[in-house]
């Protein structure tokens, strides 16, 4: 990692300091990201816990501008400008912001540092607790976001979540705010519908269940999937979700209790035919054979169509494997995004 000089450092008015002028913080980030496929309905002071949550660890809310949300959750603006933030990044309402906490506190004994409108600037001093935070985040964004995509697109699809930007900051015990932020960009095109923040709060609940109980992998691939602007990336992304939870839901099934319900066996072979059908179920390895198991016993909402609809994915994602030129246009990435949507 490239490293700036002293006299760079001196130059924009960073100081050297000792051990005897030690910092100490506990470190928060902030993700912020533009949601699309939605419009938010104005959230009064008074309905913030309508559209918020928060535990030890993680924080987040909606809104419609960042400097409110940002003051609502951690008590200070984001950005000092929005209009001109939002033009930087080509944003738009509504946002999410989530705060993930270390809850450690973290110590540099010697480095660079400034002060700069009323808030302390340090130059690669806290990398430990940047890479704390960040092996936190890998374990809640992705299922967060996954889960709350999927219960938001109940209610309209598209959603989109577009990743905006991550900012670190610390503070000191004398309640200093450290400052560290980073950005990102992308762009993509959604229409939307206008919900209110009971809507809100009823997707808050529902994604807050499900994202600590969602398999990490399949989220993380679904959360990519959605989040990356090349088609043949997302659809092996989204692929390899819809392979590895159908996969895992074919063996946390236990059929003998569903045997009865899917087989019409004779009184007089009772034992032996749902013997007989138990075996031929444990003999499925395939995903298609998997697939059309759990879409008979567990995914209710699951139709003939949806049937069809797999198979056209699949065929596509076999022609693929087989290293058959498959065009950009031609992969079913939507659909296969609906057909996760219905079966996570």
């Amino acid at each position: 990692m490239a490293t700036l000089s002293k006299t760079i450092l001196e130059t924009l008015g960073f100081k050297e300091f000792n051990s005897e002028a030690r910092i100490e913080a506990k470190f928060n980030s902030i993700y912020v990201f533009n949601i699309e496929g939605i419009s938010l309905k104005e959230v009064n002071t008074d309905l913030f816990s309508n559209v918020s949550y928060s535990d030890d660890v993680i924080s987040f809310a909606f809104g419609n501008t960042v400097n409110d949300i940002s003051k609502n959750l951690i008590g200070d603006s984001f950005v000092d400008d929005e209009v001109e933030w939002q033009k930087a990044n080509k944003s738009h309402p509504p946002y999410i912001l989530i705060k993930i906490s270390s809850n450690k506190l973290f110590t540099c004994e010697s480095g660079y540092c400034k002060r700069e409108n009323e808030k302390l600037i340090t130059y690669d001093c806290f990398q430990n607790a940047n890479n704390l935070l960040k092996e936190v985040e890998q374990n809640i964004i992705p299922p967060l976001i996954s889960s709350l995509t999927i219960h938001l697109s109940k209610i309209n699809y598209p959603i989109r979540f577009r990743f905006i930007e991550r900012a670190k900051y610390g503070i000191t015990q004398n309640g200093e705010i450290i400052n560290d932020f980073s950005i990102s960009i992308s762009a993509r095109l959604t229409s939307s519908i206008n919900i209110t923040g009971n809507m809100i709060k009823t997707v808050i609940n529902s994604a807050v269940r499900q994202y600590s109980t969602i398999e990490p992998k399949v989220s993380s691939l679904f959360y990519f999937g959605l989040r990356d602007e090349d088609r043949f990336k997302q659809f092996l992304n989204l692929f390899q979700a819809l392979e590895r939870h159908t996969h895992k839901a074919f063996n946390q099934m236990n059929f003998e209790n569903y045997v009865d319900s899917v087989n019409s066996i004779p009184k007089r072979l009772a034992v032996t035919g749902k013997q007989f059908f138990m075996e031929r179920q444990a003999e499925c390895k395939n995903l298609s054979q998997r697939f059309i198991w759990c879409s008979l016993i567990l995914w209710e909402n699951i139709s003939d169509n949806e049937i069809e609809t797999f198979k056209a994915i699949k065929k596509k994602r076999d022609l693929l494997s087989h290293g058959e030129q498959v065009s950009e246009n031609d992969l079913p990435v939507e659909d296969l995004e609906k057909l996760l949507l219905k079966i996570l």
